[in-house]
């Protein structure tokens, strides 16, 4: 397809996708839309199709495709997280806005949000390089568009960078601001709860920071 400038894919499916299930977005400023995956069709389209209307400002953080019986996890950086009920978000138009998934306050924006279901740990870290991983069952679901619950406590000047899905079987890949990458068990990432800071287990450079964590696929992913 081609691609405006500073434009790049998110999200790719097969074309029999668009038979069911719907397409999710979730945005940094906060904002969530599903879309019917028959909206968009089953015909090549060199120049693609209007997915969803983004604020000024505002770009995807996420794209996700399934059933309506899902459920969305956003978390934050100011080290919040809610868990919802994909229904919550009615099914829209290709051009809609969407709605509000998570109340940000501030200096505040999602990091990163994914389907619930089957999910059963959390791989944190942040810009400092605090990490941990939690059960992702410590989530209850709620309202979409509240405040939802503590991810872990930061420290002054801190942010989280990166949530990720994860088991303890999971190979986990850090990147830091000197373009540095670490790779490492999950394990590494100690199980703690909700409210704990985290570790420190990378030796960071004066002024490197962490941008994310992402997690490689395992021997029993369907890929």
């Amino acid at each position: 397809p081609q691609m405006n400038h500073g434009e790049f894919p998110m999200l790719v499916l097969p074309r029999r996708a668009a038979r069911g299930g719907r397409i999710t977005h979730v945005t940094r400023q906060g904002k969530g839309k599903a879309t019917e995956a028959g909206e968009f069709g089953t015909t090549l389209d060199q120049s693609g199709r209007e997915a969803f209307k983004l604020n000024d400002g505002d770009e995807p953080v996420a794209v996700m495709y399934g059933p309506e019986d899902a459920t969305v996890f956003c978390a934050s950086s100011a080290g919040q997280g809610i868990h919802f009920e994909a229904a919550d978000m009615r099914s829209m138009g290709r051009k809609a806005v969407g709605v509000n998934v998570m109340k940000l306050g501030g200096n505040d924006e999602i990091v990163n949000a994914f389907h619930g279901n089957g999910v059963e740990q959390l791989a944190v870290i942040t810009e400092q390089g605090l990490c941990k991983r939690i059960w992702f069952d410590e989530f209850r679901t709620q309202g979409r568009g509240g405040g939802g619950m503590q991810v872990c406590k930061l420290n002054s000047g801190d942010r989280v960078v990166g949530v990720a899905p994860c088991i303890s079987e999971s190979d986990l890949v850090v990147t830091t601001s000197r373009g540095r990458v670490w790779r490492t068990e999950a394990t590494a990432f100690e199980l703690m709860g909700r409210p704990a800071k985290g570790n420190p287990i990378f030796d960071l450079l004066p002024g490197e920071t962490i941008l994310g964590v992402s997690v490689l696929p395992t021997s029993t992913d369907n890929f």
